[in-house]
């Protein structure tokens, strides 16, 4: 079984910050990373995982051509932030 992407939900047992992910890196639905809390830098894994939604058709199984995908809107004010992101800390970046 390979790593999957998917998409997690955060709460920080310490602060009790929520947070969301797209870049949840799994086995299955099993997550492999944790994320840093920005509030506290508590360590977290997700409490809750489940398949990326395609942001052109809106479905979780896609079918959308690669030239589809290009042209999805991406949100430029919020990147992925690597500095809390373990699996980018590990030296396999997202």
């Amino acid at each position: 079984m390979s790593k999957q992407r998917r998409y997690g939900y955060f709460r920080c047992p310490d602060c009790n910050s929520h947070w969301e992910s797209s870049h949840v890196y799994c086995y299955g639905f099993t997550p492999l990373y944790e994320q840093d809390c920005k509030s506290c830098d508590t360590s977290c894994l997700p409490y809750r995982v489940e398949k990326l939604i395609c942001s052109v058709c809106k479905k979780h199984d896609c079918t959308c051509t690669k030239e589809d995908r290009k042209k999805r809107n991406i949100d430029p004010n919020k990147p992925h932030r690597s500095d809390l992101c373990h699996k980018c800390q590990s030296g396999d970046p997202c």
